[in-house]
């Protein structure tokens, strides 16, 4: 049952991003209700006491600590408004929850499954997400996407 909800939540979180442009335009929203239910259905198998107000504060350490804050007003230029800055730094907030909160939740399924495959399979699971990543972030900069 713990297996198949975090199997669908993990097919949820790929396909639907991609096959769905609501989802899309909503894609922090989305992975935060994807990371709650996930989070949760982990409380439910009582393998991980995390309290949610402690993935909060760790997602909230790790925002604080990123580089994105002091470049957010370069990168929109002049014409973003004190209102468009905010709205932009709470969605990055968002999405490094929704993160925490996914990782925390498929946290059983990766010390049980993943965390014992070989360095080699590791290594090369890493560099195709690596490459999906990049060729994902150039296809959604290049003007003929928009």
């Amino acid at each position: 049952m713990l297996i198949a909800g975090r199997a669908f939540i993990l097919l949820l979180v790929l396909v639907l991003p991609i096959a769905v442009p609501l989802v899309e335009r909503n894609l922090e929203p989305f992975l935060f209700i994807m990371g709650v239910l996930a989070v949760s259905l982990s409380q439910l198998a009582g393998k991980q006491q995390l309290r949610m107000w402690q993935l909060v504060e760790r997602a909230l350490s790790f925002f604080l600590k990123t580089e994105h804050l002091k470049t957010l007003p370069k990168a929109y230029g002049d014409e973003m408004t004190a209102r468009g800055i905010i709205l932009r730094m709470l969605k990055v907030y968002l999405f490094i929850m929704a993160l925490v909160f996914l990782g925390t939740g498929f946290r059983p399924a990766i010390d049980r499954y993943v965390v014992h495959l070989p360095g080699a399979v590791l290594y090369w699971l890493n560099m195709v997400s690596a490459v999906v990543d990049n060729a994902t972030l150039t296809s959604a900069r290049s003007p003929s996407a928009r």
